[in-house]
C-alpha cells in the first residue's frame, strides 16, 4: 500500500483508505459553506458526500480499533458502517452544537 500526501493510501483495489482525521476538516469546511448559505456545486457536493459514503463503508478502518469495542451490549457484532458512521455522527452533532451555539451568540449580540 503506498501512502499519499494527506494520509490517504489504497489498497489493492484502488479504493481509497479513509479514516476520519484525514476528512475532517474538508467535511467541516463543506458544512459551514452550506450554513453560509451558498451555493454548492454539484461537483463539490459529491466530494463530500463520497467522503463520507467511503469512510462509512471502509472495512479495513476498523482493523486499527479494538474488536472489543465493536460490540454491542449482548456481545454481538454491529457491523463495521454502524460502528464507523457513530464516530462520525459524533462529531458532527459535537460540531454542529457548538457552531450553531457561536452563531446564536452573534445574532444575540448584535441585536
Amino acid at each position: 500500500m503506498s501512502n499519499r500526501p494527506g494520509g490517504r493510501g489504497q489498497n489493492p483495489h484502488g479504493l481509497k483508505l479513509t479514516n476520519l482525521d484525514d476528512i475532517w476538516d474538508d467535511l467541516r469546511a463543506g458544512i459551514q459553506h452550506v450554513y453560509k448559505r451558498q451555493s454548492m456545486a454539484r461537483k463539490r457536493y459529491m466530494e463530500l458526500y463520497t467522503h463520507v459514503y467511503n469512510y462509512c463503508t471502509n472495512v479495513h478502518s476498523l482493523q486499527n480499533r479494538s474488536s472489543s469495542s465493536a460490540k454491542s451490549k449482548k456481545g454481538s457484532n454491529t457491523g463495521g458502517a454502524q460502528f464507523v458512521g457513530l464516530e462520525l455522527y459524533k462529531r458532527l452533532k459535537d460540531f454542529l452544537k457548538t457552531y450553531l451555539s457561536n452563531l446564536l451568540e452573534v445574532q444575540y449580540i448584535q441585536c
